[in-house]
């Protein structure tokens, strides 16, 4: 953010001139001991007033050698607003000391950080927390035991481990590795982040070669003992479920005003509803607020506007400063001063082509769902004959999926990191996928609202395999041929019910539920159709299931198997799709 794009904000914000703004002091080199004797370390500022002040918090997990000179804007814009500012580096960063296990510590420590900040002489017992992504993540750690000194936390494209990353529905990305790799150092290795056509190579070595999961940080040239342990937990068992709220009686006990914001195409985006629907769902008394629109990881947690995506084009009536909404949120809690005028109720949403919709929850907005069912290529409001597609299964094969041949898009939601072709005005070549099964629905005879995730409930059986991978993809395709996005889910099937593996067995038929789709709100104009797509997933970009039923990350091509997997349509035990939202005018 430049100085000017800063000088307008913070007139904007506080109603001062450039003269008026308020001078401000920087302590450099803060230290603050946790309870087990690690010091964590930090910078703050504080406004140079007669006064107690409240603290804005954001725990780091990026530090870098330059956080200092850069946040000096953000020390004036909180000086202007009555705030003092700390940023603490987690364990193990810039110069908190520690090893660096990102997850492990964020609980106990977070709670230590507020406890020191709220008794500190210049503060008001008040603590406030934002940032996102991992910064977003530390937030919900610290409402694990919530301390009473925190009042508010703004989550922004919050990561939640063990549901979204480093897997999510069982499956882990290989880009995995290569986030840890801003970790081989205290300051954050953006040198090893950046070289994509390295991770490229480093993907396609494992993928080609027929190599484990487990290999990976060796081809990365430095052992991960923390990036192998997160291996053995696919599932969300008491390793992750203690780093974070999990559970509804926790939920319950958080009772502190929270705006969480999140956007279609962020990559933690499943995270961030994870928080939320937990919160919503175990706490009748919640006070949380949701803003959710077109915005990726990036711009879902700053000020800038995505203004196209794929066939996307977005014009600024979706456009919402989070660093500004941040503050006005801060000054609403702790000031009393109105809601921003962003948030008209306590779900904001941005439906695509029909502008921004609000209610009391996201059930509101999505009161009514249609039902299709699945038949040989089509999705039908009646139920098909007794039938069944098969997706053939043979994990020795090796699919071109990182170089300029790429055919469709990966597994990865929304593309969401240059490992892969990013192509901006569509792909119409996904169909060219093998093997894949494509099902569409009538044209519609009139626009609606589809706002949600959608659902798949799928009758499955496999012949010769124990396990696989498996992708449901949803697309508005218009009258002019484009294919929207709308929506994907990828899982693993041993791991459908999240806490166990449960491992397939040979010809018996089971019901799948693909409920963890992610979240969008767009008008399905009139004449288009909605298309859905069913693949096994096989690609560089992931680790690959080889259908053995072992561990994922210890398979190679030695366990390879072949086979079949079994779609079943029909009244009975037969398939279907749940699309959300407001089809009654």
């Amino acid at each position: 953010m430049n100085k000017l794009k800063w000088v307008v904000l913070f007139s904007m914000l506080t109603n001062l001139t450039v003269a008026q703004h308020r001078a401000f002091e920087v302590d450099e080199d803060v230290r603050i001991a946790m309870r087990d004797g690690i010091v964590l370390r930090g910078h703050l500022s504080r406004p140079k007033v007669d006064r107690r002040v409240p603290v804005i918090l954001r725990i780091n997990s990026y530090a870098r050698e330059k956080d200092l000179s850069a946040n000096r804007y953000v020390f004036q814009l909180a000086a202007n607003l009555g705030y003092a500012y700390a940023e603490i580096n987690i364990r193990g960063t810039g110069k908190s000391e520690g090893e660096r296990h990102p997850f492990e510590h964020d609980v106990t420590d977070g709670y230590d950080i507020i406890d020191w900040l709220s008794k500190q002489s210049w503060c008001d017992g008040a603590v406030v927390m934002g940032g996102g992504s991992y910064l977003g993540y530390t937030q919900w750690a610290a409402l694990k035991n919530p301390h009473p000194a925190l009042k508010t936390i703004v989550p922004m494209v919050a990561a939640a481990p063990g549901k979204d990353m480093p897997s999510l529905n069982g499956m882990m990305p290989n880009y995995m590795m290569r986030w840890m790799s801003t970790f081989d150092s205290p300051y954050a290795n953006d040198a090893s982040f950046d070289d994509t056509e390295r991770w490229r190579k480093i993907y396609n070595t494992i993928y080609c070669a027929g190599l484990p999961t487990t290999s990976i940080d060796s081809l990365h040239g430095r052992r991960s003992e923390v990036f192998q342990q997160w291996l053995q937990h696919p599932a969300f068992d008491e390793f992750w479920s203690s780093k974070l709220p999990s559970s509804a009686a926790e939920y319950r006990n958080i009772n502190i005003p929270i705006l969480s914001i999140t956007g279609f195409f962020d990559s933690n985006q499943r995270g961030a509803l994870y928080y939320y629907n937990m919160h919503t769902k175990s706490n009748p008394q919640h006070n949380h607020y949701l803003l959710i629109g077109p915005y990726d990881h990036a711009t879902g947690q700053n000020q800038k506007h995505l203004s196209r995506h794929h066939y996307y084009r977005f014009d600024t009536t979706a456009y919402v400063n989070k660093v500004a909404l941040a503050a006005k949120w801060y000054n609403h809690v702790l000031k009393n001063e109105k809601l921003p005028e962003q948030i008209k109720d306590k779900v904001n949403v941005f439906v695509i082509g029909d502008g921004w919709r609000y209610a009391k929850s996201l059930g509101d907005l999505a009161a009514d769902t249609i039902r299709f069912h699945l038949g040989e290529g089509v999705l039908s409001k009646q139920v098909q004959r007794k039938s069944k597609s098969a997706l053939p299964f043979d994990s020795r094969v090796i699919n071109d999926t990182l170089t300029s041949r790429l055919t469709y898009r990966t597994a990865a939601p929304f593309n969401h990191t240059d490992e892969f072709s990013t192509v901006v005005d569509g792909n119409e070549n996904y169909l060219n996928q093998t093997p894949i099964l494509v099902f569409d629905s009538p044209k519609f005879d009139r626009a609606f609202d589809l706002i949600g995730s959608p659902v798949g409930v799928m009758n499955m059986s496999v012949k010769g395999i124990k396990d696989a991978d498996v992708e449901v993809r949803y697309y508005e395709v218009t009258t002019e041929g484009k294919s929207y996005e709308l929506s994907v889910v990828a899982q693993r099937l041993s791991l459908i019910d999240d806490k166990r593996s449960v491992l397939l067995d040979e010809g018996r038929v089971r019901e799948f539920h693909f409920d963890n789709a992610y979240f969008m709100a767009k008008r399905i104009a009139k004449g288009s159709f909605v298309r859905v797509t069913v693949r096994i997933i096989n690609e560089a970009g992931f680790q690959k299931n080889y259908g053995s039923g072992k561990n994922v990350s210890t398979e190679s091509i030695k366990d390879a198997k072949q086979g079949a997997l079994n779609i079943h349509f029909g009244r009975k035990g037969g398939s279907s799709i749940l699309l959300p939202g407001k089809f009654k005018e």
